[in-house]
């Protein structure tokens, strides 16, 4: 009977399908293992690097890019390791403290729509962005908006580090849990960038020697996450209002009109960053442009008030007091425009306001926001999306900036509207059918849609410039260089997860393989004897009193 089982045996195809039962059951296990919708062998998603710049000698951010380091979630040992944390983990506590460790890299997942997070979760979700605005390290640190497959990855590292409801799930999850290595596409640490940036300049003018009042809005976007963020209300409302404006003045400037000012328009790059804009911009101004005020935009999509923004109270001859008044007799019934002073911190090389620039230059200026305080989070903050801009608000400022701009222009007795500003009934040059509400959405949707970092500057203010010269008005782009600021690179990448086991896997599926494989040697060793008892039971005492004898 052995000489038969062996023989059989020495058959290919039952020999093949024996040992095919080891990878077979193996294979099946790990499918059963998978979660159904997921590939656990490897995942991708994209990623967005922590800003990173450097500022009068001082980095901000994140200095490094590469990522190629075992995954682990919070709670584990972090040293050499890719963190992968919920931004919800980091809430209340002290980040810096926190990842003190040296770990290799850090990815933070946030929500992949912020606008649908309830009030209280904004307010958590401002703080933690506050805390990584600070965070300076040379590890890679990157934000990822949340998918199907970073939770999945999450998922699996958590297992292997929450304490499980018994010793025998703890111990099936160090063995069957899934680990992972993750790696970048851009293995290269980020080197300085030189991008092209520009303002855009354009003038409606009226008479050769006539002052001018100049209108200015930043166009760029910022936030912890560059290649993420749109800041759609801090600036994208600004631009969108002062492309509004533009058009709207553009009506009463002809040769027929001719207004006692020159208008200039100055859409500025680098507002993020210190404003390096607008200080190119006054450096090219001479003083035959005989400046009479400056008027900055930022952030009109928002809010019940408007605030003017002031380094010192103007007086009431002051054209930045007149057209103040003016603005406010074109506010809707229920709507306020304020006030705002606060002095220039000399001390401090970040400025608070773009019209602070100005002031230092010595030219009068103000800001227009519907911010009370330069320092609100929301000015650089992910959750600034255009799902946020309330278009009633930035339409009904844009309006009333108009009216209050031509008012002073057209220097309007506004005694003959008294009755009917007292009553909160329209009396203005620019109606509802002039200041165009459509066009501002329009224009919002092109602006504030996308992200307008520093490395697609240009193509962004070649756009601003088409759309100016439509009106048959020639727009000049001012090229930009950066003082003391040094911008970096590598704003977005995809970070791949390879599936991979821990070591105690390998330990088991050997044990496991050495065990069937020491089963099977006994059981063809003693085929003839199994069989026997399997086939004639009755011969068990037989074969039992041969062995004794």
């Amino acid at each position: 009977m052995q000489e038969e089982w062996m023989d059989a045996l020495r058959n290919f195809v039952i020999f093949a399908y024996i040992f095919t039962l080891v990878p077979y059951s193996l294979a099946s296990s790990a499918a059963r293992v998978a979660d159904q919708g997921v590939i656990a062998a490897e995942v991708q998603f994209q990623a967005f690097r922590l800003r990173h710049y450097d500022f009068s000698g001082v980095q901000y951010g994140s200095s490094s890019s590469k990522v190629a380091f075992d995954a682990v979630s919070l709670g584990k040992d972090i040293v050499r390791k890719a963190v992968i944390v919920n931004w919800m983990d980091l809430v209340g506590k002290d980040i810096e403290k926190l990842l003190s460790a040296p770990a290799g890299a850090i990815l933070v997942i946030i929500p992949k729509d912020v606008a649908s997070l309830n009030a209280q979760q904004k307010k958590a979700f401002l703080a933690v962005e506050k805390q990584l605005e600070s965070f300076k390290t040379d590890q890679a640190v990157y934000i990822v908006p949340d998918s199907e497959e970073i939770q999945y990855v999450l998922g699996q590292l958590t297992q292997t580090t929450e304490k499980a409801i018994s010793a025998t799930r703890q111990l099936y999850n160090l063995i069957f849990s899934n680990n992972y290595v993750l790696s970048s596409s851009l293995s290269n640490n980020p080197a300085p960038i030189t991008p092209k940036q520009f303002n855009v300049i354009a003038s409606l003018n009226a008479k050769e020697k006539a002052p001018t009042l100049a209108f200015v809005a930043h166009y760029d976007s910022s936030s912890i996450a560059p290649g993420l963020s749109t800041s759609s209300d801090s600036n994208g409302s600004g631009v969108a209002a002062l492309l509004e404006l533009f058009t709207v003045f553009k009506k009463f400037y002809s040769d027929e009109n001719s207004p006692k000012y020159n208008l200039l328009f100055a859409f500025t790059a680098g507002g993020k960053y210190n404003y390096q804009g607008s200080r190119q911009f006054i450096d090219s101004l001479s003083d035959k442009e005989n400046i009479r005020l400056v008027t900055c935009l930022d952030s009109l999509g928002a809010g019940e008030d408007l605030y003017m923004q002031v380094s010192k109270i103007p007086n009431d001859d002051a054209i930045a007091r007149k057209v103040f008044d003016r603005i406010s007799n074109n506010m809707p019934k229920n709507r306020k425009i304020k006030m705002a002073h606060k002095k220039i911190n000399l001390g401090n090389e970040w400025l608070a306001w773009e019209h602070e620039l100005y002031n230092i230059r010595k030219k009068p200026a103000m800001t227009l926001t519907h911010f009370p305080e330069h320092d609100s989070p929301l000015r650089n903050s992910l959750l600034d999306t255009i799902d946020t801009v309330n278009i009633d608000a930035l339409y009904a400022n844009t309006k009333a900036i108009a009216n209050g701009v031509l008012s002073y222009i057209y220097d309007l007795d506004e005694t003959l509207c008294a009755d009917a500003f007292a009553e909160h009934v329209e009396c203005s040059f620019a109606t509802g059918e002039i200041v165009n509400k459509e066009r501002i959405v329009a224009f919002l949707d092109a602006i504030a849609s996308r992200p307008r970092h520093i490395e697609n500057s240009e193509s962004f203010a070649n756009y601003i410039k088409e759309i100016l010269e439509r009106y048959e008005v020639k727009a000049s782009l001012q090229p930009v260089k950066f003082v003391d600021a040094i911008i970096y690179g590598n704003l977005e990448d995809t970070i791949f997860a390879h599936s991979t086991k821990a070591p105690i896997f390998e330990f088991f599926i050997g044990a496991f393989v050495a065990l069937y494989l020491y089963l099977f040697y006994l059981f063809s060793v003693n085929a003839e004897k199994i069989f026997t008892f399997i086939a004639f039971p009755s011969s068990k005492k037989i074969l039992a009193d041969e062995d004794l004898d």
